[in-house]
């Protein structure tokens, strides 16, 4: 709990992010972005610009819905009535569906902003207008693949005679391939392989990323859309290492947002013939409505932290 020094009646605001876990990198990036915004608010108040200063409550969700779930629940028994988060699709939905919809845990319920949750569920949520997410819906977020898949050029590809598009099977995974299904309409032939979400440990786990990896291989892709969390990234490792180390021409990758982690841009990572990889690598990501805006968060982010949020 941060509580601002000079008030004593504060707003307490709540963060429902993952700070540990698969997600815990993007996750703290958006914790500490949440920590600079309360920091200049405070700093405004105290100016005199009207309003109450803000205290806020840190949550870790790991990721993890029902952790989500009962972190929003000690939320609301403490006073918050907004929550920044959850950042993954299924604790945003499990939230949304359990504790942010007036009557499901309290009549008032609580305002849950998510960065990260596109599915098309949380729209659905009867939910009152409590649950907001700031990024693109993944019916939104397709249309930069299949913009790509349609014109490789724009990406700076060959056309390809072979695609395959590879899906994490969780919830972000399965239901981004379905809206780039439904953009796509039939416009580009692929194919569809699922390869298994994180935990990537255990021998059912290894036996379902070997039997992915062996699909891939067979289909003998020359594009490869990798549709996943950012543990998605040792699909590319083990894929793109195995063309290298057998000599035969490595495909193209185009990824989605959030393979957009260090593990797979860190030049120091032993595990990736990375630079000859990422000279075939394409990546999506939203884009911002005011890069003035953008640049002072980005200087004020790396003057705290000493580097930058992302990758």
């Amino acid at each position: 709990l941060v509580w601002p020094s000079d008030a004593d009646d504060a707003a307490l605001v709540g963060t429902l992010l993952p700070t540990s876990g698969e997600l815990g990198g993007p996750g703290l990036g958006v914790e500490r972005a949440v920590g600079l915004a309360a920091a200049d608010i405070n700093k405004a108040v105290t100016e005199g610009a009207g309003g109450r200063h803000i205290a806020v409550l840190y949550c870790d969700t790991r990721g993890e819905p029902d952790r989500a779930v009962l972190a929003a629940q000690h939320l609301v028994d403490v006073g918050a009535r907004v929550a920044i988060g959850p950042l993954n699709d299924d604790a945003a939905v499990a939230v949304g569906e359990e504790v942010a919809t007036p009557g499901a845990y309290t009549q008032g319920g609580l305002v849950t902003v998510s960065p990260g949750a596109g599915v098309p569920s949380l729209t659905d949520l009867p939910d009152d207008n409590r649950v907001w997410r700031t990024i693109s819906p993944l019916a939104a977020q397709a249309h930069g693949i299949a913009e790509v898949l349609q014109d490789p050029a724009v990406a700076g590809f060959k056309a390809p005679s072979n695609i395959v598009v590879a899906y994490e099977l969780s919830t972000y995974g399965v239901a981004y391939k379905d809206a780039l299904g439904t953009v796509l309409e039939g416009s580009v032939g692929y194919f569809l392989i699922p390869f298994p979400a994180a935990p990537g440990t255990g021998e059912d786990w290894s036996a379902q990323m070997e039997a992915a990896v062996e699909s891939l291989v067979d289909a003998a892709p020359d594009l490869v859309v990798v549709l996943g969390n950012p543990s998605a990234v040792q699909l590319v490792h083990y894929v793109d290492g195995l063309y290298q180390q057998q000599g035969w021409p490595p495909p193209s990758w185009l990824v989605s947002d959030r393979l957009r982690v260090d593990a797979l841009f860190d030049p120091a990572d032993p595990t990736m013939h990375l630079e000859d990889t990422l000279s075939r690598l394409v990546g999506t990501a939203s884009g911002v409505d005011s890069q003035a805006a953008f640049d002072a968060f980005d200087a004020a982010y790396r003057a705290k932290y000493g580097y930058r949020h992302v990758p």
